[in-house]
């Protein structure tokens, strides 16, 4: 008689998973040591164990506010609206890293600055109140009173860190002083003005003077010579080509400015 003897095995795997692993038949979800046996090929049991690690895909919240004209990335994506946005990452284990970002665009701020007699006052729409104020007179309230003729400048920070900025022509001469410069019934029309700007006054003394119409940069765009002008006088300016925006009518003689402001249209 011939006698035989198959042994029994054993054996060990180390797997790591994300969230969960089959293995025969069984779903596991976290980590440890399991035994399983099964039947060799020499019909014998082969105990074979499983070194398992399960590695968990997590979930990030991220509250995230931004400018307008901002945009916000994360991962490949990249956001410029408000909502609430999934984004999946690959973290250092190997498993899903899901961020979920609440992005909210602030409004756009619009910042208007409008005079009221010799007073700059900044109208502001948009954005997160409260506001910080930063003019080019180094001013930080949200008004002040310029005390020269010329452009200023004001740039608006909300609550939020976004900004906007805008640009004022000041002119703090009273219109009820042209008298003093020998010049009376001065109207400028139409106003706001579309193809063209028609000035008009009465000059009681003989007097010379320069006419000039000049944007808000202080770029003098048209500009004429008068000499000796007493009486009525009119002119037209052609602003067709110009673009949109506010202008100022300069009236300059020696006994100083007049300034008149214009719209177009």
């Amino acid at each position: 008689m011939s006698l035989t003897i198959n042994n029994s095995s054993t054996g060990t795997s180390s797997v790591t998973s994300c969230d969960d692993f089959l293995w025969n038949g069984v779903v596991y979800t976290t980590s440890g040591s399991y035994d399983e046996t099964f039947t060799n090929a020499s019909g014998c049991d082969s105990v074979h164990t499983l070194a398992l690690i399960i590695q968990y895909s997590d979930l990030e919240d991220n509250y995230i506010s931004i400018c307008f004209n901002e945009e916000y990335s994360i991962g490949n994506s990249t956001y410029s609206q408000t909502g609430v946005y999934y984004d999946t990452i690959i973290s250092v284990s190997g498993c899903d890293h899901i961020i979920v970002t609440h992005l909210t665009v602030i409004e756009e701020i619009q910042v208007t600055v409008v005079q009221n007699g010799q007073i700059l006052n900044t109208q502001i729409i948009g954005g997160v109140g409260p506001y910080i104020y930063r003019w080019n007179t180094f001013e930080t309230t949200s008004s002040i009173t310029p005390s020269s003729d010329g452009q200023y400048w004001v740039i608006v920070t909300d609550d939020e860190g976004c900004n906007s900025d805008t640009a004022y022509y000041y002119v703090g001469i009273n219109p009820l002083d042209i008298n003093e410069f020998n010049f009376s019934d001065l109207v400028v029309y139409p106003n706001p003005a579309r193809d063209f700007v028609n000035i008009s006054f009465d000059v009681s003394i003989k007097s010379s003077f320069e006419l000039s119409l000049v944007n808000v940069l202080g770029e003098t765009l048209i500009k004429e010579k008068i000499i000796n002008q007493q009486g009525d006088y009119k002119y037209t300016f052609k602003t067709s080509n110009f673009n949109k925006g506010i202008y100022f009518v300069e009236i300059l003689t020696e006994k100083g400015k007049i300034t008149k402001r214009v719209i177009v249209q």
